[in-house]
């Protein structure tokens, strides 16, 4: 069984000879208020979370270690970007890693990309400059109500998007306009996801349902029915 030892933030557990261990990095913060959302750049460098503070933040991954868990010096917090105006609901990094999408309570979905040169600070904020200079590249409009969910195509060409207005929205990453919107659930859209080849669109709702889509025309192409009455 997992044990919790003297740190009490890290927990190992063997099986077979392999160990699998948890790191619980206490610094990872949303000005006290709920993380919502975490994801990984592909690449492992960092991870993005988004919270009820209404901000996006991106974290240096190589300060998630038990060497470097007590290092001040270290640069842990890389970015702090200030843009949404309601809780932040998801973060997606693309496959490539190059842009990080997220969600918001505000009914937006804002695209990030690191520019050239260091960040900046919020003016009275008493934060300390950001390491890393990540600017808002696109901002999609379209939801009329909060962003649950976002998910990347294979080859990061296109968005998807999930939403309490009973939505998916399909954003097109070259012009950031709105390709599709698949009606067919009655409730909120609480989930979305790509197959790996890119043919086809998952969505689950609070109707209990989960709809497969076509990619190539946006058609149902399958609904699961009764699966969940009960839950």
């Amino acid at each position: 069984a997992p044990r919790l030892d003297e740190e009490g933030g890290r927990q190992r557990q063997a099986e077979g000879g392999a160990e699998m261990l948890t790191e619980k990095p206490s610094w990872v913060r949303h000005d006290g208020l709920q993380i919502f959302s975490i994801d990984i750049q592909p690449s492992g460098l960092r991870f993005a979370t988004g919270g009820g503070d209404q901000k996006v933040r991106i974290w240096n991954m190589k300060s998630v270690s038990k060497d470097n868990q007590n290092d001040d010096s270290n640069q842990r917090l890389l970015a702090t970007m200030r843009d949404h105006f309601g809780s932040v609901n998801c973060v997606r990094w693309a496959k490539h890693g190059r842009y990080l999408a997220s969600g918001s309570d505000d009914q937006a979905i804002l695209i990030h990309e690191r520019k050239a040169g260091s960040g900046t600070s919020e003016f009275g904020s008493g934060e300390p400059a950001d390491i890393e200079n990540w600017k808002v590249v696109m901002t999609l409009r379209g939801h009329t109500a909060d962003v649950v969910d976002l998910n990347w195509s294979p080859d990061d060409s296109t968005l998807a998007s999930g939403s309490l207005d009973n939505t998916v929205h399909i954003w097109s990453m070259t012009n950031g306009i709105c390709t599709a919107v698949l009606r067919g659930h009655s409730s909120l859209v609480k989930g979305v996801t790509w197959d790996p080849i890119g043919s086809f669109i998952a969505s689950q709702s609070d109707d209990k349902t989960v709809i497969i889509w076509r990619t190539s025309d946006w058609s149902l192409a399958h609904k699961t029915e009764g699966h969940w009455s009960k839950s």
